[in-house]
């Protein structure tokens, strides 16, 4: 009787656990999706040139970047779901607060809160799911997760544009924050009454402080120079920084006790490391696609807000449909061929795009945007499950954070990539004000390099070996 107590026990903690981090995974990628509709906008009211906009969404990518391996760290050793809750608090009260950005540099620091907030759910969520269910079911799991990521991005684009065209930019914070307010409170009500031996674990573990500092300062001062690549000469004195700092904190955490990342996470294990190389080149390929689209509907094509994000849908309601049917195939199939198929197709789609003109067809947009979805859909869930199925569950927030941390990293690194490019083709012009030939010249050589980016992560996912690799204890 107890052992059917126990199993019936089990499966409510899943159901809830599952529940809590289909809504959270929704909320984050919905508020990054409904804001890059509205950021031209934005631009255009606070009066902020083109090769700037980017960082309204590189700000908050930054920080949760650089935090997203710490508190990871911290969650692993004190606790994930305290974190994770007082994370979207903080998320949801600086979301509001952004509403009320009256210049560029308010917004960008508005921002800065919003990414804290973001990685402190953001590196545990992944980790409180996977948890509470056995192997033979994270895939499943994942998959319903992952889809609502997708779900996410789906509706943000649509609410985003009808509510910039309806109303204001703000409006998108303001709805943004009753959003993530709602998670709070449902976390707040289930997932904090729930108890779990596995989730307040080793707590007189202090985590080596110098560790910390050189690890979120390293991240800063490289991504920083890298995100500010060819203005002028101090991105490269923040890259040769950063490339020391780097230096010395693998030096320091191969020595150090309790070092942050724990270092032999990555040996003798291919699987997590290349699958996380495989999903930062993925992100780094595919994120900045919306926001470059966006440019090119509303201010090439003349699209309303409204129907430039209809149009967008597209992509993400594709991955929506697909990510938990290929989750469940990973569990019976090997995930490396399956995410290597992803990436192939994401390659070839990102390649059609390179015939975008001025008078392209909107139904081809959309149909390619649906192949776009069709190939990251293949790709992530069967990528993370071979992630976090490659980790002993004592180490799941660990990996969680670094994975996500890989995933910052390519999306970061797209947005750089159309910042760098912008600011050497339209330079400050407001997008707005630029010569139509350089918005499609800044379009067609981003995508350039998307394509060229998506096709070395393919070769390099095709590289793992294709049977599982055991967890490390």
């Amino acid at each position: 009787m107890g052992s059917l107590e126990s199993t019936s026990e089990a499966r409510s903690i899943q159901r809830a656990t599952l529940f809590i981090s289909m809504l959270v995974s929704f909320v984050f990628p919905f508020s990054a999706s409904s804001l890059s509709i509205a950021v031209p906008f934005i631009g255009e009211e606070l009066r902020i040139p083109a090769a700037s906009l980017p960082w309204i969404i590189s700000a908050m990518l930054l920080v949760n970047l650089s935090l997203n391996v710490p508190f990871g760290r911290f969650a692993d050793l004190w606790g994930r779901r305290k974190l994770f809750t007082l994370g979207i608090g903080i998320f949801a009260v600086a979301t509001f607060t952004a509403a009320f950005a009256t210049s560029f540099w308010m917004l960008v620091v508005i921002r800065v809160f919003q990414g804290v907030g973001g990685a402190m759910f953001v590196s545990t969520n992944m980790a409180i799911l996977v948890d509470v269910y056995p192997r033979e079911q994270r895939g499943r799991a994942l998959g319903l997760s992952l889809m609502c990521t997708y779900l996410g991005l789906s509706f943000g684009p649509v609410t985003g544009g009808l509510l910039v065209h309806y109303f204001s930019w703000n409006a998108v914070f303001f709805f943004t924050s009753s959003v993530a307010l709602i998670v709070f409170i449902v976390s707040l009500v289930i997932l904090m009454r729930m108890t779990k031996d596995s989730d307040v674990t080793r707590r007189q573990v202090v985590i080596n402080p110098v560790s910390i500092v050189i690890y979120i300062v390293a991240m800063l001062v490289f991504m920083l120079g890298f995100i500010t690549l060819g203005q002028g000469a101090f991105p490269l004195y923040c890259l040769a920084l950063g490339s020391l700092l780097w230096f010395l904190f693998a030096r320091h955490a191969m020595r150090a006790q309790n070092p942050v990342i724990k270092v032999g996470l990555f040996k003798n294990n291919r699987i997590f490391v290349v699958s996380n190389l495989a999903v930062m080149f993925n992100f780094a390929a595919t994120a900045a696609l919306a926001y470059i689209l966006t440019i090119y509907l509303v201010f090439v094509r003349g699209f309303a807000p409204n129907i430039a994000g209809l149009a967008l849908i597209a992509q993400p309601v594709m991955v929506s449909l697909i990510s938990p049917l290929f989750g469940r195939i990973s569990d019976k199939r090997s995930p490396f061929f399956l995410s290597s198929l992803g990436m192939a197709i994401c390659a070839f789609s990102l390649l059609l795009f390179l015939f975008l003109d001025e008078n392209t067809p909107l139904i081809i947009i959309i149909a390619n945007l649906v192949l776009t979805g069709l190939g990251i859909g293949i790709f992530t869930t069967p990528n993370t499950n071979a992630v976090m199925s490659s980790i002993a569950p004592k180490d799941l927030a660990m990996a969680n954070s670094i994975n996500s941390t890989m995933r910052l990293i390519g999306q970061l690194s797209s947005m750089a990539i159309v910042t760098i490019i912008t600011h050497f083709v339209i330079g400050d012009a407001l997008i707005s004000e630029a010569p139509m030939p350089d918005i499609m010249k800044t379009i067609h050589l981003v995508i350039v390099v998307l394509a060229v980016i998506c096709v070395l992560g393919a070769l390099l996912s095709l590289g793992r070996n294709k049977k599982p690799a055991k967890p490390a204890e």
